[in-house]
């Protein structure tokens, strides 16, 4: 089955998109289609292995799609993150029994004004390097695929190690970067642990490291010694959540710089097994955007959306989401559906994605856009959650050129990019024939 095109003819790319984090394992390529050659450690037989990127305009999902030909995916790829047009992701491809997790670093190519050929490359020794708790993040480096990979541990409380990887070069350096007075006993006053959930490439050089839990460690990753500023995130509420384990399940943090100033965004979900219903409330702080740091305001509340104030925006088809046991009075009742996975838009700044389902155990689930200002119901997306993932905001649509990355596709990406989270397994060579129907893209 040929494979549709990534968006309709004629349709701008997003400039962001939901990218799911754990890629598909398929034979399927397009214009966007990278590969990498190995050999086998044993008997130097040549493997090869392959990327690519279907891209869709939210809320309908985008994936990485990975392969490999004499060999086989032993566990889930995974994407730590982008910046630019690369990604980051690793993979255990071998025929051992105990294979090695690698990172690669793939760029799609097809960038603005259809320059650039896509590629595959290993990072070399950073699965030597990676341990828990640990984040990893990218941050590209100028127009010709140069990159630098970043991975912030804590070695003991407020002492933090940043190794660096430069592409250029193809070295690590290791800093020790380190606190104000004032935040050292502000962190250490917090427990002093930190566990990063995510990595942001805020502007320039600065990255930021995030502990959905606890707050967020903002500093320039080139700077030869450099220094962290430590914002602890807003007080929240004190409701019960069963899955309060996984921070992303319920919080999400943005960052964006320009005039100067840093910034950030941070939205809390909660949503009850029980009623009350689900309720998400974001709050935004600024600071300067080079050292010496310097925060500008407190955290602020931004908007505050509760289910009883959601209504359904103007065309959104809602069919399958709120069927008749799901309404009240004839109206969606959105109050009560079990919400998670919050997820704030980089491009639109009152637009928040979440995965939506009627039931909390249910594999069925939708993905939805709300704007939480006009409490509208933006746009609805169905898919199904054959294991358990997460989705993130990417930019890397905005480095992509339509014409090349919609066409030369190969394999089927109605099954990729619409059905399959129904799979249980690892890879698509657990699907069945099943004929599927695609769902086609919904714009907002």
């Amino acid at each position: 089955m040929e494979l549709a095109r990534m968006d309709p003819p004629g349709v701008e790319l997003p400039k962001s998109c939901l990218l799911a984090i754990k890629p598909v394992v398929a034979d399927s390529t397009n214009a966007t289609t990278a590969t990498h050659q190995t050999e086998h450690p044993d008997d130097s037989r040549e493997i090869s292995i392959q990327v690519s990127l279907f891209v869709h305009r939210p809320p309908l999902i985008s994936y990485v799609v990975v392969w490999s030909t004499d060999a086989r995916v032993t566990e889930e790829p995974f994407i730590h993150g982008t910046h630019g047009g690369l990604i980051l992701l690793s993979m255990d491809i071998s025929m051992e029994e105990c294979p090695l997790r690698e990172y690669y670093i793939y760029q799609p190519g097809c960038g603005h004004g259809g320059a650039g050929t896509p590629s595959l490359n290993l990072v070399p020794q950073l699965r030597c390097l990676v341990g828990q708790p640990c984040a990893v993040g990218l941050l590209s480096h100028g127009d010709g695929g140069d990159y630098y990979v970043a991975l912030l541990t804590m070695q003991r409380k407020g002492e933090f190690e940043l190794s660096l990887f430069c592409s250029k070069m193809e070295t690590w350096t290791v800093k020790k970067p380190v606190l104000s007075p004032e935040d050292q006993a502000a962190f250490l006053l917090d427990d002093g642990g930190f566990e990063p959930n995510k990595v942001i490439a805020v502007g320039g050089s600065v990255m930021a490291f995030v502990d959905l839990f606890k707050g967020i460690l903002i500093g320039d990753v080139l700077e030869g010694s450099p220094q962290f500023l430590y914002i602890p995130l807003p007080a929240t509420t004190e409701i019960s959540q069963p899955w309060t384990n996984y921070p992303l399940y319920t919080r999400d943090v943005s960052i964006d710089m320009s005039s100067g100033h840093i910034r950030i965004k941070f939205i809390e979900l909660v949503c009850p097994l029980h009623l009350p219903a689900w309720a998400a409330t974001t709050w935004s702080t600024t600071t300067t955007a080079t050292s010496p740091w310097l925060r500008l305001e407190e955290w602020d509340t931004h908007t505050i959306l509760e289910a009883r104030q959601l209504s359904v925006g103007d065309g959104v088809n809602t069919a399958g989401l709120l069927p008749e046991a799901l309404q009240s009075e004839g109206k969606p009742d959105f109050g009560l559906l079990f919400i998670n996975l919050p997820m704030l838009s980089l491009h639109e700044d009152n637009i928040v994605c979440f995965l939506a389902k009627q039931h909390y155990l249910n594999k069925q689930a939708w993905v939805i856009a709300v704007d939480t200002v006009t409490k509208k119901l933006l746009g609805v997306h169905p898919f199904q959650m054959g294991r358990f993932t997460t989705l993130f905001y990417s930019t890397i649509s905005s480095h992509l050129n339509i014409s090349a990355a919609a066409s030369g596709a190969k394999g089927d990406l109605e099954w990729l990019g619409t059905h399959r989270e129904q799979q249980g397994g690892v890879g698509a060579y657990d699907a069945d024939d099943k004929e599927l129907e695609h769902v086609k893209p919904c714009l907002i």
